[in-house]
């Protein structure tokens, strides 16, 4: 089995019982980051949120403050077969009012200056939102989520199933918030 990379850079899976290990082929040398200068996405739908503008949204998508319709493209909805065994889901979206430009900006908690890596904001090269949704409803190419942190009709990127086991992580810290 191989995944294929940019250009012809393949890497080999191979398996021996249940352990899995990735190796490099050896003829096959990796080429310089540079040589993958662009991606794209599909939009796999829209998102209906009653927000008109980026101030009403809700921080962080507060799951207390409403709820938020996914609509996919009708081609999109046999992938959602399977979805309502999850409580929770990943959304992913991109915000494209969001400033791209911005590399640092002032922490709304503390007011100290941040790379926008080392923050939650919209303001970043690739302004890809993130949200864990409680899934409240699933009909056909509809899902019904608690509150996301977006305008309505923001292209909807991706959905992935919320795993706690995998997800949740009891010692990850942050200072500023006393943890």
């Amino acid at each position: 089995m191989y995944w294929q990379f940019c250009h012809d850079t393949k890497i080999a899976m191979s398996s021996e019982s249940s352990d899995f290990a990735i190796s490099l082929d050896t003829d096959i040398s990796l080429p310089p980051a540079t040589t993958c200068t662009s991606a794209s996405l599909v939009p796999i739908g829209r998102i209906r949120t009653p927000y008109r503008v980026i101030e009403a949204c809700p921080s962080q998508g507060d799951s207390e403050s409403g709820m938020a319709i996914l609509e996919l493209f009708e081609e999109y909805e046999t992938a959602l077969h399977g979805i309502e065994l999850s409580s929770y889901i990943y959304v992913l979206y991109w915000l494209d009012h969001a400033n791209r430009d911005r590399l640092q900006l002032k922490s709304r908690s503390n007011g100290v200056i941040q790379g926008v890596f080392a923050t939650r904001s919209s303001e970043r090269p690739n302004p890809v939102g993130l949200s864990v949704a409680k899934l409240i409803k699933w009909d056909k190419s509809r899902i019904t989520v608690s509150a996301l942190d977006c305008i309505d009709g923001t292209m909807l990127i991706d959905i992935k199933r919320y795993i706690p086991r995998y997800d949740c992580f009891l010692d990850a810290s942050l200072p500023w918030l006393g943890r």
